[in-house]
């Protein structure tokens, strides 16, 4: 069962990405195709006025309705099986999607007359469209953490040194190192484990991957950061993929401000 505080870092990652202007772009380039192409039918049966209202409600609402069915497939399959995350994904949103459309193709009917688009083709186009929406954000955009095994380069399955020392069952994304006297504890997408080693060693072997450090005890992962808290002006927390809290401390606020991440 899903945990309240997955669910919540689900929602807060998915505000993050409805707001950010990869997605705007997208919305704003999907609406001036569909008005200007008018599929279903909408060319023929519409004003220019009357379908681009048509479309902009219609992508609006596809865009909001994608974002959470994959909130909700996030919290019950995790990032982990990209292929399946994203066929449910796409199920999830023809099942819910296709009786809002053909409602909206009933209205319209009725309004301005001509002929609704068959309840097959609806379901044949929603899920074709939402299947290749999250496939894109994938592969083309990079939106996602993963990607495919067979579209993995050699770069993408380089790892980096620090990953030959944990134990294999343990072997995951490492999402956050913090150190205390002589260990280090590393906390990956599959578990953590503590090992004797400084931290600074442990960046170190951490090659090419992106990463800061917030606290003098503390280092994250780029790809890892979900969200950041403010609890007053001066403590300043962040919280990880995994559902970790870090504290930024006023040495490194400077550089993560630099980063954009505060």
């Amino acid at each position: 069962m899903a945990s309240a505080e997955n669910i919540k870092l689900s929602v807060a990652e998915n505000l993050r990405m409805m707001m950010s202007p990869i997605t705007g772009v997208v919305w704003l380039l999907t609406v001036i195709l569909t008005v200007l192409a008018g599929p279903f039918g909408t060319f023929e049966s519409m004003e220019l006025s009357a379908r681009a209202l048509y479309w902009i409600s219609v992508v609006s609402l596809a865009l909001v309705c994608g974002y959470v069915v994959r909130g909700v497939i996030l919290v019950m399959i995790g990032r982990d099986r990209p292929a399946l995350f994203d066929l449910a994904a796409s199920i999830v949103v023809t099942v819910v999607f296709t009786p809002i459309l053909v409602l909206i193709g009933r209205g319209v009917e009725r309004v301005l007359g001509g002929m609704p688009p068959e309840f097959p083709n609806v379901v044949i186009y929603t899920f074709a469209v939402a299947f290749a929406a999250y496939v894109s954000r994938r592969v083309v955009v990079r939106a996602e953490e993963c990607t495919y095994p067979f579209l993995e380069n050699d770069d993408e399955q380089s790892e980096p040194r620090l990953m030959s020392r944990l134990s294999p069952e343990i072997r995951g994304k490492i999402i956050r190192i913090s150190g205390q006297d002589h260990h280090v504890e590393i906390a990956t997408s599959a578990g953590s484990e503590t090992l004797r080693l400084r931290l600074t060693d442990a960046i170190s072997e951490m090659d090419e991957v992106e990463g800061y450090c917030t606290h003098r005890s503390h280092w994250v992962a780029r790809e890892a950061i979900v969200q950041v808290t403010r609890e007053n002006s001066h403590k300043i927390n962040i919280v990880l993929s995994n559902g970790d809290v870090v504290p930024v401390s006023r040495k490194y606020k400077p550089c993560l401000e630099e980063a954009d991440i505060i």
